[in-house]
């Protein structure tokens, strides 16, 4: 979907189970880099974006590649609940749950996004701000945290954003079911 979409690139099978995007033609990096340059809201990925960027300056400068030099753009993006940013962010790093209680017949319905680094703690918290909900949780995992909505309403509270902005990996079938069950 994503070379169908931005229409370079090539998908290489790793194993029986993964596929890799790999862009590796001159034109192609310098799109990748337009694309992402700017645009990034985890500082995680900017930082990785900046190595990245860096890299491809020096192959530049070599003259390996024949393209122009890319002078990093630094912008303080937040999510926002107008484009498709969240709904990515949840394919890739997010899902909502539903876990029945073995002590009794209730249940516990959850969203919740988990993200590596602290330095990734502002853009959880925005999202509080964001939904006017929710608590960042330390996961057991040291310097990886969570946001977390938990109950019924403030879950279904954020579907509607879901529907506009709908999911394409695995966890879409999973909000179906729970529209669905709930």
């Amino acid at each position: 979907m994503i070379k169908d979409t931005l229409g370079f690139g090539n998908v290489i099978k790793q194993n029986t189970t993964k596929y890799r995007y790999v862009v590796q033609d001159k034109k192609g990096l310098e799109l990748i880099v337009s694309l992402f340059n700017g645009n990034l809201i985890l500082p995680s990925r900017k930082r990785g974006f900046l190595t990245f960027l860096h890299a491809y300056n020096e192959l530049v400068s070599s003259g390996r590649i024949v393209l122009d030099k890319q002078l990093p753009i630094f912008t303080n993006i937040l999510p926002s609940l107008t484009n498709g940013w969240l709904a990515g962010f949840t394919d890739s790093e997010g899902c909502f749950s539903c876990c029945f209680l073995s002590t009794s017949n209730s249940y516990r319905i959850r969203y919740v996004v988990t993200q590596k680094g602290e330095v990734n703690l502002p853009i959880l918290n925005h999202l509080i701000i964001l939904f006017n909900c929710g608590a960042i949780e330390a996961h057991s995992i040291k310097d990886v945290y969570s946001y977390v909505v938990g109950g019924k309403t403030a879950c279904y509270k954020r579907l509607p954003y879901f529907d506009k902005y709908t999911l394409v990996l695995r966890k879409a079938i999973v909000i179906c079911y729970g529209k669905r069950c709930m």
